[in-house]
């Protein structure tokens, strides 16, 4: 089950919503879903990214809200081990990279340090400084 950091209300059973207030960076996103019993999530597989973007487009409509499509989310994938992309703060290695091709890492970019966030209308990935930014995020059990 996910759980969106924006969401309002439930939009499907097997979805959990809770509330933050304000966006936070990749660091305290997960901190912040460890501390309610979750953990940020992770897309392993075309259905868990098809689930996701069902639950996304669902909420846009119950909040009937357009802009709520351009909003980033942060997602658990990682380089901050330093061997690669992982989930969260595992070694669980990600095998199904959705890249926005203009964020996609090469060479020595994926020994640099660096966060995952998705768009909410393309699914695509965009990697990012994990500190910069407050951005919305979504935990799972």
């Amino acid at each position: 089950s996910f759980a969106f950091a924006h969401a309002e209300i439930p939009v499907a059973e097997n979805f959990t919503p809770c509330q933050v207030k304000g966006y936070l960076n990749w660091f305290d996103a997960v901190a912040y879903c460890n501390s309610i019993g979750m953990s940020i999530v992770t897309i392993k597989d075309a259905n868990d990214r098809r689930l996701l973007q069902l639950h996304l487009e669902q909420t846009r409509r119950n909040l009937r809200s357009q802009s709520r499509s351009q909003i980033p989310y942060w997602i658990g994938a990682n380089t901050l081990a330093g061997s690669g992309i992982r989930w969260g703060l595992t070694d669980q290695e990600v095998n199904q990279p959705e890249w926005n091709p203009a964020s996609a890492p090469t060479g020595n970019q994926l020994s640099e340090p660096f966060c995952v966030y998705i768009q909410g209308d393309t699914m695509r990935w965009i990697r990012a400084p994990c500190d910069n930014e407050a951005r919305q995020f979504i935990c799972e059990y």
